[in-house]
């Protein structure tokens, strides 16, 4: 589990009653009343390091609102939290690999299949023949 996910809380229908209530019923995207169904967003994503209290990293918005912070307008080139999300956990792959060198983890070994033969395990100490 990563450093920076933290546990999550489940959304009761009492606990989004509360968020509702603090915001005053008013979508933290567009900032106009919410009359009708809505949803629960955290501002900063939990994958991104945001809490998942009802301190203030959660709100109340309107189901298309949030459609439009998630995974941004149409035709536009924001993207929105999506986009986000996918770059980070590019870049902590990448720097998990990178760390270990450039063959990877020698946790991860697994059989290479060779044309020439059996399956041999890479386990790091010996150097492919070219």
């Amino acid at each position: 589990m990563p450093a920076l996910q933290t546990r999550r809380r489940s959304m009761t229908p009492a606990r989004r009653r509360r968020i509702f209530e603090a915001r005053g019923g008013v979508c933290a995207f567009c900032e106009k009343l919410i009359e009708g169904p809505y949803e629960i967003d955290h501002l900063l994503p939990l994958v991104l390091g945001g809490a998942d209290d009802d301190g203030g990293n959660t709100v109340p918005m309107h189901p298309e609102c949030h459609r439009i912070k998630t995974f941004g307008r149409p035709r536009h080139r924001d993207g929105g939290d999506a986009k986000r999300i996918a770059k980070i956990r590019r870049m902590r792959r990448k720097r998990g690999r990178s760390q270990a060198g450039p063959r990877g983890s020698l946790a991860d070994a697994r059989p290479v299949r060779r044309p020439d033969g059996p399956a041999d395990p890479r386990d790091g100490t010996e150097r492919d023949a070219r």
